[in-house]
């Protein structure tokens, strides 16, 4: 059990045991919607926490806000976790934005020639004349490619 209710004195305590760790996050979800928020007031006591990272932390923040939607603000036993408002911080911030698209890259030096020629082929690529001619600018261009290997 992550989170247990009892009332203490007219408060109602929530008590968080356990390894509140992302392994758990599916029984952590489970407990904090079916916590109990009834009551004028309510304490948070994680005394009994045996680990917290960052998605515990998440999730009990999620009981934070729950608190507040219904008008409750919590009591903290002991200190609120730094982790904890680290999450709510994050949460608040939203979601990252987009990274940035990198431009294309120029085109190589080596690849224009072959570009420029895959270019002129759409461009002429139906008779027989124009396939003659094609061949003799594949051959050309191999030829420069061949004469002048660092281009």
């Amino acid at each position: 059990m992550y989170l247990e209710s009892s009332i203490v004195d007219g408060v109602r305590e929530l008590r968080a045991s356990g390894r509140w760790r992302a392994a758990a996050a599916p029984a952590l979800a489970r407990a904090v919607a079916g916590a109990e928020l009834g009551g004028a007031r309510v304490a948070l006591d994680l005394g009994a926490l045996e680990a917290l990272d960052l998605t515990g932390a998440y999730f009990l923040h999620q009981l934070e806000l729950r608190l507040e939607a219904a008008g409750i603000v919590p009591e903290w036993r002991g200190p609120r976790p730094e982790t904890l408002a680290f999450a709510g911080t994050l949460v608040a911030a939203g979601s990252p934005p987009a990274p940035a698209v990198p431009a294309a890259a120029p085109p190589r030096p080596a690849a224009e020639p072959l570009g420029a020629l895959g270019r002129w082929t759409v461009r002429r690529g139906g008779s027989r004349a124009a396939a003659l001619e094609f061949l003799g600018r594949v051959y050309y261009v191999m030829g420069g490619a061949l004469l002048r290997p660092r281009r």
